[in-house]
């Protein structure tokens, strides 16, 4: 064919320009490690990992066991956030809960983005009947609001803690399926995409080894952005009774009955509630950084 050497050239040309994979990743860790909320952020997250791997082992004392006699105790040297109302220790609880927390986040994350590429991958690169069928069935999904779908979903499959991440990972389906979507758009007519097309190769090997590549940034960005709002719906759906059940000590479990005591003993609400909070905020802050780390249009630091 007539257009093969140029069409090699053209790839040539593009691989030469390109930095190798590896001295780009160690440029995004060593901006990461500059910026003081991926600092944070990652050591946050760190930590919730240790302590969803090792919880039982460091737990001071056993989070399901029932001492009446201790209920409702502040804080003290022996209980660090006190009792609940059944006389456990929240401390041991919450170390706990972690893994619970990480679970959330792990399963959620891979339904969303698992659907959402299945999904927006041959929507945006075939185009036609199929685009318009995928993006109609998402426009429908996105017309609920993101806690109502994510109820009617619980509601059929029934309240326990993995319905409620099969509930959150499938609300999360339409906006990964949007955003695989639009970014595969703006790739698919990129010069190296033609010059593969103009090469032989197949509509698979296309999206496997140049589409999938060059668009796992914005990917890997929206995953960390849509971490903390998975806890924040999990522990949502526990406190209205659709999510983990007691003795469960999942965060937002813990608050169901904490509730009550929220003035006479609101050590109770705040150690679950502030646990989420940092939680949430360390990861937030992590998909930040990292967000600004892989904007292409954010030029700090990349001559060092």
């Amino acid at each position: 064919m007539n257009s093969t050497p140029l069409a090699r050239e053209q790839q040539r040309k593009m691989k030469l320009s390109v930095p190798p994979p590896s001295n780009e990743t160690l440029r995004i860790v060593r901006r990461l490690l500059r910026k003081r909320s991926a600092q944070i952020g990652g050591g946050i997250f760190l930590v919730l990992v240790f302590l969803a791997l090792f919880g039982p082992q460091i737990t001071p004392y056993d989070p399901f066991n029932i001492t009446i006699e201790q209920r409702l105790s502040p804080p003290s040297m022996q209980h660090i956030f006190g009792t609940d109302e059944q006389g456990r220790d929240l401390f041991s609880r919450i170390i706990y809960g972690a893994r619970y927390a990480l679970l959330v986040m792990i399963f959620t994350t891979i339904i969303g983005a698992i659907g959402g590429l299945g999904l927006g991958i041959p929507s945006a690169y075939f185009g036609g009947w199929a685009d318009m069928l995928v993006m109609r069935l998402m426009d429908v999904m996105l017309g609920f609001p993101y806690i109502l779908l994510i109820l009617a979903i619980v509601a059929i499959l029934g309240p326990s803690l993995t319905n409620s991440m099969v509930a959150i990972g499938m609300a999360n389906i339409p906006t990964f399926a949007r955003l695989v979507r639009s970014v595969i758009l703006v790739v698919k007519e990129q010069d190296f995409i033609t010059a593969e097309r103009a090469l032989g190769a197949g509509p698979i090997r296309i999206m496997l080894r140049n589409i999938i590549p060059n668009i796992l940034s914005p990917i890997i960005v929206y995953i960390s952005l849509t971490m903390p709002t998975a806890v924040l719906a999990a522990a949502s759906l526990s406190f209205l009774g659709l999510g983990a059940q007691p003795p469960l000590p999942e965060w937002g479990t813990m608050m169901v009955n904490a509730r009550d005591f929220i003035v006479t003993a609101p050590w109770v609400v705040l150690a679950p509630g502030l646990t989420i909070f940092v939680v949430v905020l360390g990861i937030n802050l992590f998909g930040n950084a990292l967000r600004d780390v892989l904007d292409p249009r954010d030029t700090t630091g990349r001559k060092n």
